[in-house]
Formats: C-alpha cells, sequence, structure tokens
C-alpha cells in the first residue's frame, strides 16, 4: 500500500450486495495487515473498524458510536495513548482517580483528530467504516469528520456506502469500486453451481441446453449486483423445478420477481400461504420483540398454542428426544411460514463438538436472514401489515415470558441460553 491515500471511498453498491461481508474480509485479511504494516514501516501499524447499522442500537448508528469505537479499540490496542488523546481527562483522572463526565462529542473529535503524527510520531493508523449510508443523523458532519480525519498525517480511512449522490460527490476524487463490477464472474458460477446440482435442473439442461444458459444468464443480469436478490431467485425457481415447473413456469416465476430487494420482499410478504398467515404474523413479532437471536428451542417454547401450558408442564429435566423433536418441528414451521425472512443459523454451541445432537440442534439461533431483512419488516408499512394479520390478544412478549419460565421450571442444565429480555413496544 505504499503510496495508498489518506481516505480511499472503497466500497459502493446496493443493499445486499455484500459490501458489509466484504469489508470485514477485508478487514480481518492477514494479506491488507501486510500491505499496512509495509505503508506503516517503521512505525507501528494500529487499525479499528466501525460497522454503522440502522436498526441496531443508537450507538450502531450515531456518529458518537463511530468516534468512540475507533477511539476505544485504538486506545484498548495502544494503552500508552491516553494521555495524548484525552489530556484533560487524564488529568483529572490522575488526580482524583475517577472522571465522572461523559465524552463529549467534541471530546472525541479532539481525540480522534489528535491520532496524527505530531501526538504518535511512532505509529500509523487505519480506520475501516462501512455502511455510511446507516448513519441517523445528518450526512454532512460525517463527511466533513471524514475528510478531515483523512488530512491528519499518519492515518487512513477506508469506508463503504450505497451509491447515495452525497457520498459520491463528497468522494469523487478518491479510489473507489463498484462491487458489482467485480462479481458478476461470482454470481455466473453461483447461480451455475446452484442448478447444476438439482437434478431436474440437468434434465432440463439435456432438453433445453440454450434455454437453461439464457436462463442462468438473465439471472445473473436482472440481479444488478445483489447477491441477496440472486439468492432468494435462485431457491425460488428450483422450488418450481421440484414442483415440476415446465421452461414457461420457470420463465415466468423469474419475469414475475421484482429486481428490486425492497420490491422482491413485498412480494414475497403478499405470498405467504393464507393458511399460515396468523401464525406468520406470530413468528415475525416473536423475533422482532427479542432482544437477541432466540435459540431454536427457545422458540418452539415461545409458540406454543397456548400460552398458559407453562401452568401445566411437570417440572423435569428435557430429554434429548424431546428437545429434538421441538426443535426439529420448529425449523419446520419456520421454513413453511416465513418465506424465507427467517432462518435457523449455526451458533458457537450447537457447533460444539462435546454437545450432543439434541443439545447442537436446540442451540442453534433463529434469526432473519440478512439486516436488509430486518430493515424492510421494521418499516411501519410491514409491521402493520404483519400485526393485522394475528389476532388482537395475541402478545409476543408473554410467548417469550412463558417460554423462558418454561426453559428455567425444566432445570435441564442443558445451557441453552434464552435471550433475556425483550425490545419495548
Amino acid at each position: 500500500m505504499t503510496g495508498f491515500p489518506k481516505l480511499i471511498k472503497g466500497l459502493s453498491d446496493k443493499a445486499g450486495s455484500g459490501k458489509s461481508m466484504l469489508m470485514k474480509f477485508i478487514y480481518g485479511n492477514p494479506i491488507t495487515t501486510r500491505h499496512l504494516e509495509r505503508w506503516a514501516s517503521p512505525h507501528t501499524l494500529v487499525t479499528a473498524a466501525f460497522y454503522f447499522w440502522n436498526s441496531g442500537s443508537k450507538m450502531q448508528m450515531s456518529k458518537q458510536g463511530l468516534l468512540q469505537t475507533l477511539l476505544f479499540k485504538t486506545l484498548r490496542q495502544q494503552p500508552s495513548l491516553i494521555p495524548k488523546v484525552f489530556p484533560e481527562q487524564w488529568e483529572v483522572f490522575s488526580l482524583f482517580s475517577d472522571d465522572p463526565r461523559d465524552l463529549s462529542w467534541l471530546n472525541l473529535v479532539k481525540g480522534i483528530t489528535r491520532l496524527g503524527e505530531e501526538n504518535c510520531p511512532t505509529m500509523r493508523f487505519c480506520f475501516f467504516i462501512d455502511g455510511l449510508d446507516e448513519l441517523d443523523g445528518d450526512h454532512s458532519d460525517l463527511i466533513e469528520l471524514l475528510q478531515e480525519l483523512g488530512k491528519t498525517t499518519g492515518v487512513k480511512i477506508c469506508v463503504s456506502s450505497r451509491p447515495w449522490t452525497v457520498f459520491e460527490d463528497a468522494f469523487n476524487t478518491m479510489p473507489s469500486l463498484m462491487l458489482q463490477d467485480l462479481t458478476y464472474p461470482d454470481f455466473q458460477l453461483f447461480v451455475e453451481e446452484k442448478f447444476r446440482n438439482n437434478a431436474r435442473f440437468i434434465e432440463l439442461e439435456q432438453r433445453e441446453p440454450e434455454y437453461s444458459s439464457l436462463l442462468m444468464e438473465e439471472i445473473v443480469q436482472k440481479a444488478s449486483g445483489i447477491f441477496l436478490w440472486v439468492h432468494l431467485v435462485v431457491r425460488s425457481l428450483l422450488e418450481g423445478l421440484t414442483n415440476g415447473d415446465r421452461i414457461s413456469d420457470l420463465q415466468r416465476r423469474l419475469d414475475l420477481l421484482p429486481p428490486g430487494l425492497e420490491d422482491l420482499f413485498q412480494k414475497m410478504l403478499e405470498s405467504i400461504d393464507p393458511f399460515y398467515l396468523e401464525h406468520a404474523s406470530q413468528l415475525f413479532q416473536i423475533i422482532r420483540v427479542a432482544l437477541v437471536p432466540p435459540t431454536l428451542l427457545y422458540f418452539s417454547l415461545a409458540d406454543e398454542e397456548n400460552p398458559d401450558y407453562v401452568f401445566r408442564a411437570p417440572v423435569r429435566p428435557m430429554i434429548e428426544v424431546e428437545m429434538l423433536f421441538r426443535s426439529k418441528n420448529m425449523r419446520r414451521r419456520l421454513n413453511s411460514r416465513c418465506k424465507g425472512f427467517i432462518e435457523v443459523a449455526p451458533s458457537p454451541e450447537s457447533q460444539r463438538s462435546d454437545r450432543n445432537p439434541g443439545d447442537q440442534m436446540c442451540s442453534r439461533k433463529v434469526q432473519y436472514l440478512h439486516r436488509t431483512v430486518k430493515d424492510f419488516l421494521e418499516t411501519p408499512e410491514a409491521i402493520d401489515r404483519i400485526i393485522a394479520a394475528a389476532d388482537p390478544c395475541f402478545n409476543p412478549y408473554r410467548s417469550l415470558c412463558t417460554s423462558f419460565c418454561q426453559l428455567g421450571s425444566r432445570e435441564d442444565g442443558t445451557s441453552v441460553s434464552p435471550p433475556y429480555g425483550s425490545r419495548k413496544p
């Protein structure tokens, strides 16, 4: 990275294109570290990253959270910098062993700008900031801060955002890339592998080789660089193949799927089987109010049809057969009711080799397929639609509470941690 510019616009593309995943990959990749160390040599390299998320906590979507995170990660690596970065606060702490005052925005700005060659001549810093568009506030203030920080000697910044005009105008002279320009071959490979691992598609390809190739190419072109869109569309077409769809049916499926993620999500929501609509609404409401992704077992207990079951359930350990039965059936219900909006994902507990199969299965996490799914389902229109489909008496907080009580009364010692608490209405 010799000659690497001080501020890199970095990655720009649409929601669901994989910007955050790539930023995390770049930040944690040893190749990145080697290049940065070459740039920093003979000085000490310090790196830190922040990922904006407008559906997260206040700190995850604010400028305050950005600076506090970068400063915390930096000073944790190099605590000797604390007196230089926060001299006034350090003096108070040295005299009184405490400074009860919170750091103001001005304190944080002064602190981050002190990470330059003048105050830290033996160090070089590189910050990775993902999702500028997800800031909750004035983007111009953030841009001004980044531009000033980018001018600081010994500091480099790599950022990512959606291709909004405000960022395009501010960073148009900086090196940048559009993710979709790089991912087209990867999309082709993904689509081909998914289809050619399907026996029905292989039969179709043998009968209609030209159409099969055109179908795969059309999917990639229509995706416009949005990997999540490709994933969902391929899944829909594979379902069609499983159902015995004809060529014309597959083409109609593809034609009916909107090109944008939000429109696709809307169509997916509208396509939920009417028979399962009320149950799907309940599942969406439960996961929405949980503080953290619940375990599969916890979710199955929250999904009991009669919440009063907790008062009649026997106090006894939950045997492995029951745990597996509950977890497997809950997974099937999520797949059939929620149209892929919610997925069951591995957790550290579920991947431990010393756990029995029942523990591993029930410890898997129930979560949104992607952060853009959460963003969509958190819109007022989606929330109104979801709540309207359920019985007005349904209370997701009660469901979580009874599930928690049920797990507590089992005393089974399985260490299946429920999400303690829930979000406020």
